[in-house]
């Protein structure tokens, strides 16, 4: 009896010690597998925050190249005066607005003419942008910034007293 009791003993050591070494085992490695799979998601998430800006910034093309042409815009003004005053107004009606005697109400208004040839395509790009934004095809943006400057054109036709010598005939 006495040899079953000390080969029981030794035994349980033998298995505890094996238990113990497979338990640090284990959890040696489930260590290193939740490290890993941390450095995954990491990894993940900052690839999902680069394309996230990356979409944010590309989903802004329309006030960049209104930013690139409002900077051009005198050269464009002199470029379309070239070939002939009605091109400047089909293009810049805003500007020729911004220049009606009617808005000139105060000593700083005679720079709104000015202001307005270099904002009237970053606010048009900002327009197609938040169109954009409702999922509307490029083709509904054209068309609703050509709306725009249609509005602009007709403003000017009524200022300018053409829609009464038409109108009155």
């Amino acid at each position: 009896m006495a040899d079953r009791t000390e080969s029981a003993r030794e035994a349980f050591r033998i298995w505890r010690r094996k238990q113990v070494q497979t338990v640090q085992d284990w959890e040696v490695l489930r260590q290193r597998e939740v490290e890993e799979g941390l450095a995954m998601l990491e990894a993940r998430r900052e690839a999902e925050r680069r394309q996230r800006a990356h979409e944010r910034i590309t989903k802004l093309w329309p006030l960049w190249l209104g930013l690139l042409l409002g900077t051009l815009g005198p050269a464009i003004r002199l470029g379309l005066k070239s070939f002939g005053a009605w091109c400047v107004v089909l293009v810049y009606p805003f500007v020729v607005l911004a220049g009606r005697p009617e808005l000139q109400a105060g000593p700083i208004t005679h720079a709104l003419p000015t202001v307005m040839l270099y904002a009237q395509f970053p606010i048009e790009g900002l327009l197609a942008c938040i169109i954009l934004k409702h999922h509307v095809r490029p083709w509904g943006v054209a068309g609703q910034v050509f709306l725009f400057h249609f509005l602009g054109l007709l403003e000017l036709v009524m200022l300018s007293g053409v829609a009464r010598l038409i109108f009155t005939r």
